[in-house]
């Protein structure tokens, strides 16, 4: 096993190495939902650590519901699932089980920009009342 300061890539402990390079697999589309992971066993091989360390990074993602393990059969990854218990807008849920789609990011562009042209209007509207407003203030002093 490699010395504690060797273990540890950019700070990070093990088992959160594991569980940051399965969530890139299942963003990224390699792991699937219903698709294994691999097992305690490949994952410690694979990343140079402990059986126990792999079984803690699966634990924890399991908790997360990130995974499902089924006893004797192996780990998948399960279905996502939206946690309304956080103070969350319904958005922000979606992107953080990686499944913003390119209509919702459409869709936030549109309404983006049609607050921004809003904003712009409202802003030339308040421009052309204060010199209006400075106009008339002018026209009633020199009165």
């Amino acid at each position: 096993m490699p010395a504690k300061s060797q273990s540890r890539s950019n700070g990070l402990p093990a088992y959160q190495r594991i569980q940051g390079s399965l969530r890139k697999r299942i963003e990224a589309g390699d792991l699937r939902t219903g698709d294994a992971v691999p097992s305690e066993r490949d994952l410690a091989k694979i990343h140079q650590v402990s059986l126990m360390t792999a079984r803690h990074a699966l634990a924890s993602l399991e908790r997360e519901g990130v995974v499902e393990r089924r006893r004797g059969i192996g780990t998948f990854v399960s279905t996502p699932k939206i946690h309304f218990n956080k103070l969350m807008s319904y958005t922000e849920q979606i992107a953080s089980r990686s499944m913003l789609s390119a209509i919702l990011r459409a869709m936030a562009d549109i309404a983006a920009s049609r607050l921004a042209r809003t904003l712009c209007r409202m802003l030339i509207a308040a421009a052309e009342l204060s010199t209006t407003t400075k106009a008339q203030m002018v026209a009633r002093a020199t009165r």
